[in-house]
């Protein structure tokens, strides 16, 4: 199977320029970009799992190890400089608009169902009613795409990937894995730029500063909760819907 990976919102790549005599910000045009950029690496990463799935690496070629290592590594490199580009531009770029959560939820569910590890299985629990949110859609997607790649290293590809939606206290979307979770240390850095609990290893997610800096950006709130073993939940809580519903 072919990993694949629908965009969010409309981006430069589907032909979306602006029309003749207008121009984008620098802002615009990195979140665009931005947007294109995670996409690919979402494929990439995700056909290089793909690949370790289906041939097993006992039987590759050292040098074959080291190179998918190498390549590995480089484009999670690369994600993580447009991660701190687009975490520049988030206050200036956020553009929120009325956004049901439950219908994120399951646009989410549709672009992650072809790329997801075999050995991951995807749940959705969704509040009875619609989550009305006020938040910007694209970047939403993006965040959490971000988590669910994390979750599912952290899962060691096999396991429960959660997707919820609550409105109890406040609209908010959140991504819960039955992984390894993170001890007191890792869980007081895991928000600092550039820190990875990956002990050096490459992982498929955005850093948690990208998503954090995202959801400070939308006046909202990213709430943390793991332990060594127990996973981690992750919720993104956003302002209340303004105006009609």
């Amino acid at each position: 199977m072919t990993p694949s990976m629908k965009p969010g919102p409309a981006t430069i790549r589907d032909g979306n320029a602006p029309p003749a005599g207008e121009t984008l910000s620098a802002e615009q045009l990195i979140r665009h970009m931005g947007h294109d950029f995670n996409n690919l690496f979402s494929i990439i990463l995700g056909g290089l799992s793909l690949l370790r799935e289906e041939i097993p690496q006992d039987s590759w070629h050292p040098e074959a190890r080291e190179v998918y290592g190498d390549v590995v590594s480089a484009t999670r490199e690369a994600a993580e400089v447009i991660a701190q580009l687009t975490a520049w531009t988030a206050r200036q770029a956020i553009e929120p608009e009325n956004a049901d959560l439950n219908e994120v939820a399951r646009e989410l569910q549709r672009v992650l169902a072809p790329s997801l590890p075999a050995g991951v299985r995807l749940e959705l629990q969704l509040h009875d009613a619609p989550v009305m949110a006020w938040v910007d859609r694209g970047r939403l997607h993006d965040a959490a795409l971000a988590l669910v790649a994390n979750a599912c290293d952290a899962m060691d590809d096999a396991g429960t990937l959660c997707i919820e939606t609550a409105a109890a206290d406040g609209p908010a979307l959140t991504v819960c894995d039955g992984g390894r979770g993170m001890d007191a240390t890792t869980l007081a850095r895991c928000r600092d730029p550039y820190f990875s609990g990956h002990g050096g290893v490459a992982h498929r997610g955005l850093g948690l500063s990208v998503v954090d800096g995202f959801v400070r950006a939308s006046d909202g709130t990213l709430r943390i909760a793991s332990a060594p073993g127990s996973g981690t939940r992750i919720s993104l809580a956003f302002p209340p819907p303004r105006g009609p519903r």
